[in-house]
């Protein structure tokens, strides 16, 4: 352990191997662990805890969120973004400074362009800033275009108010597109007295033109 960021500064403590400690910021290459406490980045392994789930780009509606390479050097950013509500999957949950950070392996590109894709391969290593991880799913903006997601040959049913009581006789196929005129209690309008439950219509991708 070192009293300041620099070998130059070598104290008479040391750290466990395998042991796990707080990190409350970084400097020249070392994390600070504590008061006057530093050790050397290249010995540890990255601060962070095991934390697998799925969330979601919680930001703008129109727009999205940069990624980061490693939270240490923040200002360094990759040249990767994600749009406001994006699905993602978290692997790891670090605290840095006192801020909150998850890092994805790969993440559902939900844009038309990349719809079939994932973002890059699970081996890639990308940092987003927790207060923009939403662990519910985000229907949002009420209006654009949606995509029915059922399955291949079949349809969604429609409804005429958003009230599973109310059916209509009227299916929407899978894989079709709908404009979306509003957003209530789950269900995306897609016309007048006609409304599909929003798990059905790729509600993640509604304001992507």
């Amino acid at each position: 352990v070192y009293s300041e960021p620099s070998y130059s500064s070598q104290t008479q403590q040391f750290v466990p191997n395998g042991s796990n400690w707080q990190v409350f910021g970084t400097q020249n290459g070392f994390y600070n662990i504590g008061k006057n406490q530093w050790i050397p980045g290249e010995y540890a392994v990255y601060p962070s805890e095991y934390f697998n789930g799925v969330g979601y780009v919680n930001y703008v509606p129109g727009y999205s969120v940069k990624l980061y390479d490693d939270p240490r050097n923040s200002p360094y950013d990759s040249l990767i973004n994600l749009i406001h509500s994006t699905k993602i999957q978290i692997f790891q949950k670090a605290i840095i400074g006192g801020e909150t950070w998850y890092n994805i392996k790969h993440a559902a590109i939900l844009d038309e362009s990349f719809e079939k894709g994932l973002l890059g391969p699970d081996s890639g290593n990308w940092w987003i800033k927790g207060k923009y991880v939403s662990f519910a799913p985000i229907y949002g903006p009420a209006n654009g275009w949606g995509q029915i997601s059922y399955v291949p040959g079949y349809g969604v049913r429609v409804y005429q108010s958003p009230d599973t009581n109310k059916p209509t006789n009227q299916y929407l196929k899978h894989g079709t597109k709908w404009k979306i005129f509003g957003y209530q209690e789950g269900y995306f309008q897609v016309g007048k007295n006609q409304w599909v439950p929003a798990p059905y219509i790729g509600a993640r991708r509604v304001g992507l033109n």
